[in-house]
C-alpha cells in the first residue's frame, strides 16, 4: 500500500520507490501501480526526484536513475519477441507481473497453476501494458485503457502539485489494473471448474 508521495525518502516506510518529478507520464504510473499490487502487503512511499544521490538510496527506480527499469539510458533498445519496444512500464511488469498476479490470487482466494499465471501475464502485456509502452516510445496509438491519466495533470490554473496528483491517478490506476487482473484469474479457475464438474459427470 502506498502511504505517500514525495521528494525524499520515507525512513518509516518499508519500501521506497523512484520514479522522475514534474510531469508525469502513463508508462510510469502504470509501472508503480505495478510495483504497488507486487508489494500488496508492504508499506510503500514514492519518491519523485532528479537526485540522484536520492535516487540511490531507494529499493526500486523505474523511468529515470540509469537501472534496469529506465528505458531511457542511451543506446537502450530492448524489445519484446513481437518486436514492440519496452518502457517503464513494460520493464516492470516483465519482472514483477507474476507477483502480482499471485498478490490478487491470494486476495481472492483462488489457485491456478504457474502455466496459467505466466499465460495471463502475457495476455495484460499484449491487452494492456504494450500500448502503454508503444505511446511513451513515441508511436501513434489512438487510445489505450490508462488514456485518462494526463487529464489528472494540474492545470496552470491550479497549484502545480505533481506529486499529490500523481498520488490520485495512480490509485486509480492500481484498482484498474487489478481488476484487469482479477478478472482474468476468474475466468481461469471458472473454466478450470466447469471443466472438473464437466469430467466428474463424464
Amino acid at each position: 500500500m502506498i502511504i505517500g508521495v514525495g521528494e525524499k525518502a520515507n525512513t518509516k516506510s518499508t519500501m521506497n520507490f523512484g520514479t522522475h518529478n514534474g510531469i508525469f507520464h502513463c508508462d510510469e504510473v502504470v509501472g508503480i501501480a505495478t510495483l504497488e499490487i507486487a508489494y500488496m502487503q508492504t508499506d510503500i512511499y514514492v519518491v519523485r526526484t532528479r537526485d540522484f544521490k536520492e535516487l540511490k538510496k531507494l529499493n526500486i527506480v523505474i523511468d529515470i536513475g540509469g537501472g534496469m527499469f529506465d528505458h531511457h539510458m542511451s543506446g537502450f533498445d530492448v524489445c519484446r519477441t513481437t518486436g514492440e519496444k519496452y518502457a517503464s512500464a513494460g520493464l516492470v511488469w516483465r519482472e514483477f507481473g507474476e507477483e502480482a498476479i499471485k498478490n490478487v490470487m491470494i486476495e481472492e482466494d483462488i489457485s491456478i497453476e504457474d502455466d496459467e499465471i505466466k499465460t495471463i501475464k502475457e495476455q495484460i502485456d499484449k491487452e494492456v501494458i504494450i500500448p502503454v509502452d508503444m505511446e511513451d516510445n513515441g508511436e501513434k496509438i489512438t487510445s489505450h485503457t490508462f488514456s485518462f491519466i494526463p487529464k489528472f495533470l494540474p492545470s496552470w490554473l491550479e497549484t502545480q502539485d505533481y506529486d499529490r496528483a500523481f498520488g490520485r491517478v495512480e490509485e486509480i490506476v492500481f484498482d484498474i489494473l487489478k481488476a484487469i487482473i482479477k478478472d482474468k484469474v476468474v475466468q481461469v479457475a471458472t473454466r478450470k471448474e466447469l471443466q472438473n464438474r464437466y469430467d466428474r459427470i463424464n
